[in-house]
């Protein structure tokens, strides 16, 4: 029942109501046309509109922010519809930047209509259901509607950025050239030392002038960088984070990291930690950067008792000897599992998000206070991390993440 036969419906009743009050029945006599046309209008109710519906996203898979816009086109394979509204359906987190999605006239039979309406969509992974269709009588102001089924997912991945350079120890490297920071002798560029010559080397790689020196043919070895096998693991327990943009920041700087060793030719896996754990296997080229963008959209903060430290981190799921990156605001429990990624043999580095700046004022000491002890505990901890052989990278997201600047480690 629409607005105005739900309005008609509580006059009837109250008119009647004060009729049998005050028994006059002249008010019940004033609502009986109105009920008579709330009665014929359930009898004359219009039929269920038959519509083939499809929506079109453009682009199919918009960057987080970017405008998208949403074309809805329905066919009706039914008879003529005299006042059709169309209502699409958005999920939650979905704003409207231009247009609307609801469209109302008439539809006749075999005909078709087209409609747009521009949206913007932050991080996340959305569904978009069903469009919801009301067939309207004019005349006796009731309705019919349906939800035609139309879904389409789209997940809007975290903004790129230019990654940081996190050097890799030399015994995570893989039997191919790639761009990682570890360094191995082999074909470069890079002068890497001297040697003797040996069967099958190549004569404008001899130094002719240490040679001489020393009286025995010497060769010089160049340093060629090696493809990798590095694993990202986001932090999703919530209680790591200050607030849902600082979260959004750990996705874009776990996603840009990804991106950007993939880029280089290394494989790359991925590990959500928090309510569940979410696996993405080592990989590498188009299709593994098409799962890490989808799994970046679908992190979301949660909390599990099984998950509340890192004492369950199923680290074996990692290729031996290689590069793991934690991205996290990072916790003083924490440091005995990453010490014992470390000691398993694993190269270990912590992108450690720190909260944005909240604008507070300086005149205020307890905040101050609060601040300045916070940041101590921090300066505490990445020591630590420091002195166990883990790299650690404090980025402030008011700062470009390719500016990081790697302590301890392989440095």
């Amino acid at each position: 029942m629409n607005l105005i036969r739900a309005l008609c419906a509580l006059a009837v009743s109250a008119l009647c109501a004060l009729g049998i009050f005050i028994q006059d029945g002249r008010l019940v006599a004033l609502a009986l046309p109105a009920a008579a046309w709330l009665i014929l209008g359930e009898a004359g109710r219009p039929e269920l509109p038959a519509l083939r519906v499809t929506r079109v996203l453009d682009p199919p898979l918009p960057d987080e922010g970017q405008p998208c816009t949403v074309t809805v086109t329905a066919g009706n394979e039914g008879g003529r519809v005299e006042l059709l509204t169309l209502v699409d359906l958005l999920p939650k987190g979905v704003a409207v930047a231009e247009g609307s999605p609801v469209w109302t006239g008439h539809l006749d039979a075999g005909a078709s209509v087209a409609y747009s309406y521009v949206i913007t969509i932050k991080r996340g992974d959305y569904r978009f259901t069903a469009l919801r269709a009301s067939s309207q009588s004019p005349l006796w102001g009731s309705e019919r509607s349906a939800d035609f089924p139309c879904e389409t997912r789209v997940w809007i991945a975290p903004a790129i950025m230019a990654p940081p350079q996190i050097k890799a120890g030399p015994e995570s490297v893989r039997p191919f050239s790639g761009v990682s920071g570890a360094k191995r002798p082999g074909q470069g560029s890079e002068f890497f030392g001297t040697r003797e010559y040996q069967a099958g080397d190549r004569l404008r790689s001899i130094n002719w002038r240490a040679g001489a020196l020393w009286g025995q043919d010497i060769v010089n070895v160049y340093e060629g960088e090696r493809a990798i096998d590095a694993g990202i693991i986001l932090d999703c327990r919530a209680e790591a984070y200050q607030s849902l943009d600082q979260f959004d920041d750990a996705c874009r700087a776990a996603l840009s990291c990804a991106e950007g060793f993939l880029d280089g030719g290394n494989r790359v896996a991925f590990l959500r930690y928090g309510a569940e754990l979410h696996w993405t296997t080592p990989g590498a080229g188009r299709v593994q950067r098409l799962k890490l963008r989808a799994s970046c959209a679908a992190a979301e903060l949660g909390d599990h008792a099984v998950f509340e430290r890192f004492d369950h981190l199923p680290i074996n799921v990692f290729p031996p000897r290689s590069l793991v990156i934690l991205v996290s605001p990072g916790l003083r429990d924490d440091l005995p599992a990453l010490r014992s990624m470390r000691a398993l043999g694993y190269t270990v580095a912590l992108i450690a998000i720190l909260p944005r700046q909240d604008g507070q004022s300086k005149d205020d000491a307890q905040g101050a206070l609060a601040g300045r002890i916070e940041d101590l505990e921090r300066e505490v901890f990445m020591t630590r991390l420091v002195r166990s052989g883990i790299s650690t990278l404090p980025w402030n997201p008011d700062r470009p993440l390719s500016q990081l600047r790697q302590y301890g480690g392989s440095r």
